[in-house]
């Protein structure tokens, strides 16, 4: 460790310069392999150093790029309805709470740590975003029952909103850590199977999925299932805990399931959209922010369509921020509440919600 200095003959022959000396995370220690993690900023790289004879080690670094074809790219679109539109009568239906909290990979590889993925890429780099050492999932191995199994679902730090669950994630791995020891561990829910024990079945009904989901839970049971009402009575106390605000996980609306489809649909109690910020436009002249804040935020849904003013919703300490530092918002994706969406594609009176934090890295 630390050497510099020549390598006249074999593996690794030339000129060798100490490049990097910081604080590493050894996940595992035998005479013949070393794996360890270096947390550079948000990013996980994951090495190994694996001995190959008497006094030859091969140095490996396996963090996962977008060769890795296992992780999904995408999310499945759900179909939206009103949140009043929800049959509690309807025997065909399971419900769940939809709980805010940033979409996530769970793999299962057999006598493998359980890694967890953010589905998109870092701006940083070609690689998924690598959630797995934020939590305490990286300390559970998967059964050699599940074979290679692949499930959705949510990370979230509960009785929190959700940009707290962004910036624990998006943090540094060690700072991450000590931000939950404060505001609260990172949680998991699964809802959703890709793959199972090797096999593709994203496209089967959710009867067979919520069968393997218990599977996986009984198997794994850090691996966690939603509240799930599948009787009238259950899912009436569900639907209004959650009209009523009441509800410990969540206020935002319920997930359906129909037993016979693939993909759920949302009931939220209120309309919301994602907007990419393009910009931000001044305060008014004279109001209180004119000259250290800003007015509000440009935007557009994902970086298409016509521009979207938000004014609405901004704290004081939020509209600081960005006119002291604009660039740093651009590209970020915000939670936007509406009336509605008009014929030209603008919406109507939008407020300002959150932070989309599972849609970008902070910068």
């Amino acid at each position: 460790m630390g050497f510099s200095g020549e390598i006249a003959e074999g593996y690794g022959a030339g000129t060798v310069k100490s490049q990097i000396l910081e604080k590493v995370e050894v996940l595992d220690a035998k005479p013949d392999k070393i794996t360890f993690n270096r947390y550079k900023g948000s990013a996980v790289e994951r090495y190994a150093l694996i001995r190959t004879g008497d006094k030859n080690w091969v140095f490996y670094n396996y963090t996962t790029t977008e060769a890795n074809t296992t992780i999904p790219d995408s999310k499945p679109k759900y179909k939206e309805i009103a949140f009043t539109k929800v049959d509690t009568e309807d025997t065909n239906q399971v419900l769940a709470p939809k709980i805010d909290g940033a979409h996530n990979t769970f793999i299962l590889r057999p006598g493998k740590r359980v890694d967890v993925y953010s589905y998109r890429k870092s701006r940083k780099s070609d690689n998924r975003i690598d959630h797995s050492y934020r939590t305490d999932l990286y300390k559970v191995i998967a059964p050699q029952e599940l074979g290679n199994t692949v499930v959705r679902g949510e990370l979230f730090i509960p009785k929190t909103e959700s940009h707290v669950t962004g910036g624990v994630l998006n943090a540094n791995v060690f700072k991450s850590r000590e931000k939950q020891k404060t505001v609260g561990k990172l949680d998991n829910v699964i809802f959703d199977v890709v793959k199972y024990k090797g096999k593709d079945v994203e496209s089967l009904p959710y009867s067979e999925k919520l069968e393997m989901l218990k599977k996986i839970n009984a198997l794994v049971p850090e691996l966690k299932l939603p509240e799930l009402a599948t009787t009238s009575k259950a899912k009436t106390k569900l639907y209004n805990q959650i009209a009523d605000n009441k509800h410990s996980q969540t206020s935002e609306g319920v997930v359906v399931y129909n037993l016979d489809k693939s993909v759920p649909t949302k009931a939220k109690k209120i309309k919301d959209y994602d907007i990419e910020v393009t910009g931000t436009f001044p305060a008014s002249t004279g109001s209180k922010y004119d000259g250290n804040a800003v007015g509000g935020f440009l935007g557009q849904f994902e970086g298409k369509g016509p521009e979207i003013r938000v004014g609405g919703g901004l704290s004081d300490e939020l509209r600081q921020e960005m006119y002291n530092d604009p660039k740093k918002f651009v590209g970020r994706y915000a939670r936007v509440k509406a009336l509605n969406k008009l014929p030209s594609g603008k919406l109507r009176m939008p407020s300002f919600l959150d932070w989309r934090y599972e849609k970008y890295e902070s910068k």
